[in-house]
């Protein structure tokens, strides 16, 4: 049996049993559930085979399966937020007291002590969803200045680094950003160095502290509103595919109103096949990479594009889907 059919059928299985149980014993059994789903999702992470067919976006495929068959509390996000609960939580310690939709509130505060704090006053306090998110916002909503300095950027620069590496001992090799490394003669570079890859595929030193993590990248897919997969151009032939997520931004999903439009209005600024400059930055809960673009169609050069091109993540929050 394909494995990601084999894993779907075990969570529809798990989902029927407890909602199955019914009375009052159904939400702390359906807690139970979302969690023991949230350990298989957490070990299919590990399954190379999972990961050898159907690649990094395999969570996609399987929300996909279980929409169909088990219904829309099986969308994308719930299954990363019942990853979220079994890697957060021990299974004995959720409460009865709080829903599912509790939990999924509490989860997003990174704080623990903080997290913790807001779980047992709504447990004390009866608070409903609505009230709990209240207070989860007010708690750790704080305004955000986001900034992108362009003039003080470059393209394709990488950090010399040196770690132990099994069976070669100590190495040394350059780190051009989503934890890819490369071997390559390093003489005269000093290791925590910043180097750039020149359009001749050479090495030359700069004066910076950090690399800029500005890279060129062509548009592969258009996920919603904010989120979109492109490959990106390392420098001197290398190249990565990774699930980026528009820095500073939040706009709806796509099941809920206003979520398609916003994807057509992301995919009419970068189309499929088009060329950004992307800076990339740490990943996000998801995993995925949070990223400003730049756009500018038909520039003459990746200067040009960097220079006069126009920044989505601001476009994007002047027209209200700023996120904090």
């Amino acid at each position: 049996m394909d494995v990601l059919e084999s894993l779907s059928r075990q969570i529809s299985s798990i989902h029927t049993t407890a909602m199955a149980s019914g009375g009052r014993r159904l939400n702390a059994e359906v807690l139970r559930s979302r969690w023991k789903i949230g350990e298989f999702l957490a070990r299919a992470d590990q399954n190379v085979r999972m990961a050898r067919k159907y690649g990094a976006g395999w969570m996609r495929h399987l929300a996909a399966r279980l929409r169909a068959t088990s219904g829309k509390g099986f969308a994308l996000t719930n299954l990363y937020a019942m990853r979220s609960l079994y890697l957060e939580y021990r299974i004995g310690d959720l409460a009865p007291a709080l829903s599912w939709n509790h939990y999924k509130i509490l989860i997003n505060i990174v704080d623990r002590p903080l997290r913790q704090e807001l779980e047992r006053e709504a447990i004390n306090r009866g608070w409903s969803c609505a009230e709990l998110d209240a207070r989860v916002r007010l708690r750790t909503t704080s305004p955000k200045r986001y900034v992108f300095e362009r003039e003080h950027l470059d393209f394709y620069e990488a950090r010399v680094i040196e770690f132990e590496a099994p069976g070669y001992g100590r190495v040394r090799a350059l780190d051009g950003g989503f934890r890819i490394v490369r071997s390559e003669k390093l003489e005269g570079f000093a290791t925590g160095s910043i180097l750039q890859w020149t359009p001749q595929g050479t090495l030359r030193p700069t004066e910076r502290e950090e690399p800029s993590y500005l890279y060129l990248a062509k548009v592969e897919r258009i996920i919603d509103g904010d989120t979109f997969q492109a490959m990106v151009d390392l420098g001197a032939g290398q190249f990565h595919w990774r699930e980026f997520r528009l820095r500073g931004v939040d706009t709806p999903e796509l099941d809920a109103a206003g979520g398609h439009r916003m994807r057509d209005w992301l995919a009419a600024r970068m189309p499929a096949e088009s060329v950004v400059a992307l800076r990339s930055h740490q990943s996000d809960k998801y995993r995925r990479y949070l990223a400003d673009v730049v756009y500018l169609s038909q520039a003459q050069d990746r200067y040009e594009l960097l220079r006069e091109g126009v920044w989505l993540n601001e476009e994007l929050r002047e027209a209200g889907f700023g996120a904090n």
